[in-house]
């Protein structure tokens, strides 16, 4: 399935710095929010404005074998 999303820079590079399955339970992940505020101020890119990127989503569909 494809479709259009929406995201920020910013809501992506924030996300990606605390996504809780990207990193080891329990590690602390406050110095990624320094790291991620000097990505989104190198990338080049408004911070607050909405980028348009296509997504992918796979499905897996199994049917029962008479």
């Amino acid at each position: 399935m494809r479709f259009p999303q929406l995201d920020t820079p910013r809501q992506v590079v924030f996300d990606a710095a605390s996504h809780p399955y990207a990193w080891l339970p329990g590690q602390d992940l406050s110095p990624l929010q320094a790291i991620a505020s000097q990505v989104l101020a190198r990338s080049g890119f408004e911070p607050d404005v909405p980028v348009v990127h296509e997504r992918v989503i796979s499905y897996r569909v199994y049917r029962k074998g008479e």
